[in-house]
């Protein structure tokens, strides 16, 4: 089996690859299926990370519940694995962050309970297992919102039999392709 800095590696240059066109059909696709979640639930306070890169683009589901009056909480990242939560009002108002992150501009923190976490992430394997980014953010995050209903949208590519995993690794409750 590969190593996970490899496997990161592998995945990122995978999700590059996509053609303009193709990845637009798979965003949108990902999306639906993301609305659907939503409106077949009672979530009312969902963290999502805001699309960085070639990750699936997201945006059309965060101004869905934006627009649903969802409470929407986005990570910042800071120092030493560490995130905060601050509340979403609009997808125009964000400040840079670190490693090419995005967050709101806005000072408010969240520190409620949260519903649903959409979890960004490289990898996944059929038993849910994720390969995230090798900073721990999410994983330290997860572990301290066991509650809540973990979804990671991916493409089909990204989802492989297995990968190595680590006792503090927390796996998704469900794949989105």
């Amino acid at each position: 089996m590969m190593h996970k800095a490899e496997l990161r590696s592998l995945f990122s240059q995978k999700r590059d690859d996509l053609g303009i066109n193709e990845k637009r059909e798979l965003d949108k696709s990902i999306n639906e299926k993301l609305i659907k979640l939503i409106d077949n639930s009672n979530y009312w306070n969902v963290h999502v990370f805001l699309p960085m890169r070639s990750e699936p683009n997201i945006y059309p589901f965060i101004n869905y519940i934006l627009d649903k009056r969802l409470t929407v909480a986005c990570p910042k990242s800071l120092a030493k694995g560490r995130m905060e939560n601050y509340v979403l009002k609009s997808t125009k108002e964000l400040s840079k962050g670190i490693y090419g992150t995005s967050y709101p501009a806005n000072s408010v923190v969240f520190n409620d309970k949260l519903d649903l976490i959409i979890v960004p992430g490289l990898a996944y394997c059929k038993s849910n297992d994720r390969l995230g980014y090798g900073g721990g953010y999410y994983d330290r995050f997860l572990i301290n919102h066991k509650d809540a209903f973990k979804v990671a949208p991916a493409y089909n590519f990204q989802i492989v039999d297995s990968l190595p995993c680590e006792g503090h690794d927390v796996k998704v409750d469900v794949i989105i392709t």
